[in-house]
């Protein structure tokens, strides 16, 4: 399946991605609606940064390796992942779900066919010492 072509877009410039901020609000927190992206990012949760590029790159290679297409539905936001480049600027921003099957890219509403293993990469690596809490 192919990537979106805003995706693939985005992800064409990867060279560019120098630092990833990664967002995530417990899977187990219950809420009376929905998480959007955007309430995610202002949320007091957990902050942790990757500038490691082997870590960069293989976070990217999963996103770019993952089968979506492009869907509306009900987002319901557990991990944000925002690249950002040299000069600290948002190059890419990716929201996902707990379970990696529904996220959003840039605006676009999609639905994962095997996203489990980007979410599945962010829990194993979040104590890892490339990886630094905030």
């Amino acid at each position: 399946m192919a990537l979106p072509w805003f995706l693939r877009a985005a992800l064409e410039d990867r060279r560019n991605f120098v630092r990833l901020e990664v967002l995530h609000l417990d899977d187990e927190l219950r809420t009376r609606v929905a998480v959007s992206p955007a309430k995610l990012e202002t949320l007091d949760l957990s902050r942790t940064i990757v500038d490691d590029p082997h870590a960069l790159e293989t976070i990217v290679t999963y996103i770019a390796e993952t089968g979506m297409d492009e869907k509306t539905g009900n987002l319901d936001a557990r991990w944000g992942l925002i690249f950002t480049n040299l000069e600290g600027q948002r190059v890419f921003s990716l929201y996902l779900d707990k379970f990696g099957k529904r996220a959003a890219a840039d605006g676009y509403e999609l639905n994962l066919h095997d996203g489990e293993r980007i979410v599945d990469w962010l829990k194993a690596r979040s104590g890892e010492s490339n990886i630094r809490a905030s």
